[in-house]
């Protein structure tokens, strides 16, 4: 029974959970996941044969994976693809990697330029979910890009290795202990399918992912990832209709549908990671109006103001203005291009200008008319009253931000 001093207190934590999951598949509808997985399948469809030739070439050059390739076969079998279409999969996988060793540079760097435009496109759809309006550098793409393609095969081989070792030894002389084994089994395979969310989640958005957020959004994937292959191998089972109507095709509708709902799972995954900054504060209940935005800038202003020329990090500006990531760096990419703020070094940030040259008009052109200056002029289309509204709103606009500060510090902030 919950004491009833907690009550209250688990009451507006459910609350609070369920309300976050509803912003989240709101914020998961918005960003168009479903079309994008899609996308995605398709575009997996043309590039898993070269991405799997990198693997195949990179595990191959590696002495202590010399068996890792016939492993993989089970795991894919076993594992990551439903049995209706991991039995033929696999024996097209398996010739086509007796094959991958004998490709020349130029094959093997056609097939990499392959595999990095599929990764090119995961991407933009990743960015696209954290909002992500100015991209990297291409040097810094490839970078990334070369990054996961190398460790993802070696994680791959240190999974198949792992899982496949352990279920030789619960199978063979040596058994583990009867109730180790569903543990080590189903838990080793996880924590390497979380390791690999984790570091996507983290390495590919430009954007600055902190790592208890990709944690948090790598563990959920893992964890979905398994709950959907468990329940489609059941449904497979369960309702053997596509041999009837596809006979010796059925392979193909079964794969393509086993990839959509494996990019379901990462997108998912990736907006959960991507939303994680707002459940801090319940920033998930403020809905990012134009009035927020002018708070945010002028809130920036005055910490770089008080910094007095030292360079504040992006995360001290993200903890003290107490906003998400996204919306943080929206507005201060905002405030650089208006020469108010300058960018030092990678996440750091001072005032370009001192803060008697810099003034509310300045930040209210950044946050809120998007560079446009104020003219009471115009207002005199709406009614002659509002023309000494304008002025006196445009008087208020030309103070500086050191005078508005200057007045504020009697109060203790």
């Amino acid at each position: 029974m919950i004491p009833i001093a907690s009550g209250p207190f688990v009451l507006r934590t459910l609350f609070d959970v369920f309300g976050f999951l509803r912003f989240v598949l709101r914020r998961w509808s918005e960003d168009r996941c479903p079309q994008i997985a899609g996308s995605l399948t398709f575009t997996t469809l043309l590039a898993i044969v070269p991405v799997f030739a990198i693997v195949v070439v990179i595990l191959s050059s590696l002495p202590i994976f010399e068996e890792v390739m016939i492993r993989l076969k089970i795991f894919l079998l076993l594992n990551l693809v439903p049995e209706i279409a991991g039995k033929i999969i696999t024996v097209y996988m398996g010739q086509f990697a007796d094959a991958a060793g004998k490709l020349t540079l130029l094959s093997l760097g056609a097939l990499l330029v392959t595999a990095l435009a599929m990764l090119s496109t995961v991407d933009s759809s990743l960015n696209a979910i954290w909002r992500v309006r100015r991209m990297r550098p291409l040097w810094l793409s490839l970078i990334a890009y070369l990054f996961l393609l190398l460790i993802g095969p070696l994680l791959i081989g240190i999974s198949v290795t792992a899982t496949t070792y352990l279920y030789t030894l619960s199978t063979g002389l040596e058994r583990l202990p009867d109730e180790a084994q569903p543990v080590l089994l189903h838990v080793v395979p996880v924590l390497m399918s979380a390791t690999m969310f984790i570091l996507v989640y983290r390495v590919v958005p430009y954007r600055h992912v902190p790592w208890l957020h990709a944690i948090l959004g790598g563990a959920l994937a893992a964890v979905l990832f398994e709950a959907m292959k468990a329940l489609f191998a059941a449904y497979i089972r369960s309702v053997p209709g596509a041999n009837v109507v596809y006979g010796t095709f059925a392979a193909i509708p079964v794969f393509l549908l086993w990839m959509y709902l494996s990019w379901l799972v990462v997108l998912f995954g990736a907006e959960f990671t991507a939303c994680a900054g707002y459940w801090r504060h319940r920033l998930w209940k403020r809905a990012p109006t134009p009035g927020r935005r002018f708070r945010d800038a002028l809130k920036v202003g005055r910490l770089l103001a008080e910094a007095k020329g030292e360079p504040l990090s992006f995360e001290t500006l993200r903890v003290e203005c107490a906003v998400p990531a996204e919306e943080l760096e929206d507005t201060l990419t905002h405030l650089e291009k208006r020469g108010i703020i300058r960018r030092q070094g990678a996440r750091n940030y001072t005032l370009d200008k001192a803060p008697e040259a810099v003034t509310l008009g300045d930040f209210w052109a950044a946050a809120v008319a998007d560079g446009e200056g104020l003219d009471p002029r115009e207002w005199s289309s709406i009614s002659p009253d509002f023309i000494d509204v304008a002025q006196t709103f445009e008087a208020q606009m030309k103070r500086p931000l050191a005078e508005l500060y200057r007045e504020d510090e009697p109060s203790g902030r």
